[in-house]
């Protein structure tokens, strides 16, 4: 009989991205989480573009209420759970440890624009907490390792072009939206949304 798994360990390895694992939960999990992130990257582009956003702001709103509370959802999840890994064992400092590493603080600033929208009400200082919303798409790279599976299939120098498609994207949905964020104000003509 194998030992019984503490509810804490299996949502580490639920959450927890390795490239070699079988199509279980934690595949579906971190698709999901993906497929939230993109989606996310999509409405805040969408959202700029005058006639769409009069027509779906509040749905594009309420998107990006769903996608807060799943985000914190997972960010609360993987702190409870870190210490399962040997690295954030202890229970305070391995958790400072894990709060501070590059994806949670990633993860942190993602989300933090809403919650601080909720008490700031300065025009340009949302304007760039908005901006920090597009730091959620740094946090689909982390799920490359999943998508793996999947990608074995193609050729070694495939991926290699694959990832450097995607990284070319991220820079250029990151620098539009910069730019559009800056400039709007001063050339609504020119710079009417990101697309």
């Amino acid at each position: 009989m194998s030992p019984k798994i503490s509810l804490r360990k299996k949502v580490h390895n639920i959450l927890e991205i390795t490239w070699h694992q079988k199509l279980g939960l934690s595949f579906w999990v971190n698709i999901f989480l993906t497929v939230i992130i993109s989606l996310n990257t999509i409405a805040i582009i969408l959202d700029t573009v005058p006639s769409l956003h009069y027509k779906y702001h509040q749905l594009l709103i309420d998107f990006e209420v769903f996608s807060v509370v799943v985000f914190t959802i997972e960010l609360f999840l993987r702190l409870r759970s870190c210490v399962e890994n040997p690295a954030f064992s202890h229970p305070i400092k391995g958790r400072l440890k894990f709060m501070i590493s590059v994806w949670q603080l990633v993860n942190l600033l993602s989300i933090a624009p809403f919650f601080l929208s909720l008490f700031i009400t300065e025009l340009g200082f949302i304007r760039i907490l908005r901006l920090l919303r597009m730091l959620r798409l740094f946090g689909v790279s982390k799920y490359f390792h999943a998508l793996r599976v999947i990608q074995k299939v193609m050729q070694e120098k495939k991926e290699e072009l694959v990832l450097s498609f995607v990284f070319i994207i991220f820079v250029l949905i990151i620098s539009s939206s910069t730019i559009f964020y800056f400039e709007h104000e001063v050339q609504p003509n020119r710079f009417s949304s990101i697309p």
